[in-house]
């Protein structure tokens, strides 16, 4: 049992020598210094035999347990049926502890530690679901209990032994080491297809540059020739015309925003369709309302005031009827006359640019070229998110445990190249 043991906990040699070796050089490295290690391997069947006899002394143990009767048989029947109750409850679970912990057909390290895995799972489950019973049962039968614990601390002790000794089997290890290599090389995949697109992007961006850049000077030279500069004069011409009708507008509504309200409490009395227009908009209104038919509805908004017919608080009176005094017929004349006149010649400046090429042109290449620089926007944007998306992938942890476990197995200081 002590050679048994003293082969399989092996201690790890002393480094003797260094060497570089690149990631493809692993395997070859391996097999030209581990030979000698791969006679650890043999251990684990002995190691199972040993287990499959303690776990057979653990189902003679049970089978005892289920048998065994009681010294003191003057005890209540309470106390009996607590104690039967436990003693099957303690019996099934061991049972199925046992069923479960199957050995591997083909054992290999790999299987091995499968096992062992599985095996921890198990006793976890069997030790938290027969706690209770098992205090109940050392009081009715000590010596029974005595011996299945002896039986599972047995077999803990021998699993944890192969733990500690099954990572130091080479084959193991290696499995081990391939897997890192394979996450190394996914790695190194998943960062050659990141520069590959930041790379394309990159080329991408110079080409929309280019564009952008050519676009902007077409359109400078554009701006320069004597037809865009005759539409220029047209354009601030129409921009003035704008501005001068937005004047007349703010002018009719200011003029009329005091005379809403009692406008509104006239045509309750009236309902005039025409009140209505100059209620929702007097601008509007007022373009439409060839006869100045408002003038008549005004003139008996200020009658019915006076006389007192429509009630308003004494401060708003004279500022309303003052407000209608000022929307006089040469006033509402002039500023409809001069809005007709503004909106015209803005429609014709308009249509005049509008059917400008040079304008045309100008417009559609400044379209083309805001679209240019958003779209170079976003690729620099993409760029940098892709650049800094490859911080994330580090191989340098992954290459050091692979020289830990390498040095660990061949006892030589093993330094990785990529």
């Amino acid at each position: 049992m002590l050679k048994f043991f003293k082969n399989l906990v092996k201690k790890v040699p002393k480094v003797q020598k260094e060497m570089t070796i690149s990631l493809d050089e692993i395997p070859a490295f391996i097999e030209e210094h581990t030979n000698s290690a791969k006679k650890n391997e043999g251990s684990l069947t002995e190691f199972f035999d040993k287990l499959s006899s303690l776990f057979s002394h653990l189902k003679k143990h049970l089978k005892k347990l289920e048998r065994a009767e009681l010294r003191n048989k003057k005890i209540d029947k309470r106390m009996l049926n607590l104690m039967e109750g436990n003693r099957i409850s303690y019996i099934k679970k061991g049972e199925i502890f046992v069923n479960s912990s199957k050995f591997p057909e083909n054992i290999t390290p790999e299987t091995t530690a499968d096992f062992i895995e599985t095996y921890k799972e198990n006793i976890d489950y069997f030790n938290k679901n027969t706690a209770k019973a098992f205090y109940v049962l050392k009081e009715f039968f000590g010596d029974n209990m005595k011996l299945l614990g002896q039986d599972l601390k047995q077999i803990d002790d021998l699993i944890g032994s192969l733990q500690k000794s099954v990572s130091n089997i080479p084959s193991h290890i290696t499995n081990e080491i391939n897997k890192k290599i394979q996450e190394i090389n996914n790695i190194t995949e998943k960062e050659k297809s990141i520069k590959e697109e930041i790379k394309r992007k990159e080329e991408e961006l110079i080409i929309i540059k280019e564009e952008t850049e050519k676009l902007d000077n077409l359109i400078s030279v554009k701006k320069k020739s004597d037809a865009f500069l005759s539409v220029s004069s047209k354009t601030e011409e129409k921009d003035r015309c704008y501005d001068e009708i937005k004047e007349i507008q703010n002018s009719i509504v200011q003029r009329f925003s005091p005379v809403i309200n009692p406008l509104r409490k006239l045509k309750h009395s009236l309902d005039e369709k025409i009140i209505d227009d100059y209620l929702k908009d007097p601008v509007s209104a007022l373009k439409k309302d060839s006869d100045l038919k408002i003038l008549i509805f005004l003139s008996s908004l200020k009658n019915k005031i006076t006389n007192a017919e429509i009630q308003i608080k004494d401060k708003k009176r004279e500022t309303t009827l003052q407000a209608i005094e000022q929307i006089s017929e040469d006033y509402l004349k002039k500023v409809k006359s001069d809005l007709i006149e503004l909106e015209k010649k803005k429609a014709e400046l308009n249509s005049s640019i509008i059917s400008n090429s040079t304008t045309r042109e100008i417009s559609e290449m400044t379209y083309k070229l805001d679209h240019l620089k958003d779209k170079s926007l976003r690729q620099e944007e993409e760029i940098v998110s892709l650049k800094k998306g490859l911080s994330r992938y580090d191989k340098i942890p992954l290459l050091k445990e692979i020289e830990k476990d390498l040095t660990h197995v061949t006892s030589i200081k093993v330094s990785l190249t990529f």
